[in-house]
């Protein structure tokens, strides 16, 4: 039995690093897991990778900086896996720079996703 037997995870920025192996970690634990992540290959591919057998892995398209498409993430996982009882808010991005220099839209941009997201979840 592993520690998760029988829950529902939901893993935001799920479909690479971290949060792609704190998908497989979880699936390993035992639990059903949603990956939500911009849309990319990587994403479809690792649900059908940690899928397995019963099928307990899914991947849906989402900017999670975008409050409509996280409600809507989770409303999907909800009724692909039948409940959710963990959210991993793993998504974030980063912008380098000089502070004169960064743009206040890409400013906007890594507030949106790494703090505004945090929220919506």
């Amino acid at each position: 039995m592993g520690r998760f037997d029988g829950r529902v995870a939901l893993v935001t920025g799920g479909a690479s690093g971290i949060g792609a192996a704190t998908v497989r970690r979880l699936r390993k634990e035992g639990a059903r897991v949603a990956i939500g992540d911009l849309p990319t290959s990587a994403g479809a591919a690792l649900a059908e990778e940690v899928g397995g057998w019963d099928g307990g892995a899914m991947f849906e398209a989402v900017d999670v900086a975008e409050l409509d498409q996280v409600e809507r993430l989770v409303a999907a996982t909800v009724e692909r896996l039948g409940r959710l009882d963990v959210l991993v808010n793993n998504a974030g991005i980063g912008s380098f720079g000089e502070t004169p220099d960064v743009d206040p839209a890409q400013w906007h941009r890594v507030i949106a996703v790494d703090l505004h997201s945090v929220f919506y979840g």
